[in-house]
């Protein structure tokens, strides 16, 4: 249907739906005809499409309830590309923070889901984090040789930290003996001088 009068709209209307319309309800189609005739063409013809396989009574009716509420204009769909794309830039973020920090690359690769094999008493069981970022891609190879690289390449920056944060507990730690080994000394001092004072000349 390429006209957009109404008279025509209509006359397409009455057919597929093989009902004529009250006059107030078709005042109020018509007003958004005027507006966007477009959409009024397309739910003519999706309410007529599904007339016979639901339990419409009146189709008319139905066309002026969905013009009040047409739903949304947009309706993007995300592929499993784009998602795909959107976790691997999550995933190396993370590689990048948290899982620098893993000590064994197997470690972080099953946290982000990848299949890897472990020994528990003596028997091989392979494991995967469910939730992980790339389990839905947990058997691609190639991804996988990817995440290893970028943690190899990210891992001496993590032992670095860790190191940085080992040697601030250990200078804390010294700090902290010492600073009990002078309290203890001040108190064996002020002890002694009390002593004294009372020990007759």
């Amino acid at each position: 249907m390429t006209s957009t009068d109404w008279a025509t709209t209509r006359d397409h209307a009455i057919k597929a739906f093989n009902e004529i319309p009250h006059a107030n309800t078709e005042h109020e189609i018509v007003q958004h005809f005027t507006e966007r005739p477009e959409l009024v063409q397309r739910l003519i013809n999706q309410i007529a499409d599904t007339k016979d396989t639901t339990n419409i009574r009146s189709c008319w009716a139905v066309l002026r309830k969905r013009l009040h509420d047409p739903g949304p204009t947009e309706n993007p769909t995300v592929t499993s590309s784009s998602n795909r794309e959107a976790r691997v830039r999550s995933a190396e973020a993370w590689i990048r923070n948290a899982g620098s920090h893993y000590d064994q690359e197997n470690e972080a690769l099953s946290e982000l889901g990848f299949t890897i094999t472990i020994n528990v008493k003596g028997n091989d069981v392979e494991h995967g984090n469910p939730s992980g970022k790339l389990y839905a891609w947990r058997h691609d190879t190639a991804l996988r040789d990817r995440m290893a690289e970028l943690w190899r390449q990210h891992r001496p920056a993590g032992e670095r930290t860790e190191q940085d944060a080992t040697d601030r507990a250990d200078r804390w730690k010294q700090h902290r003996a010492e600073a009990l080994q002078r309290a203890r000394a001040r108190r064996a001092a002020q002890t002694a001088e009390a002593e004294a004072e009372k020990t007759p000349a």
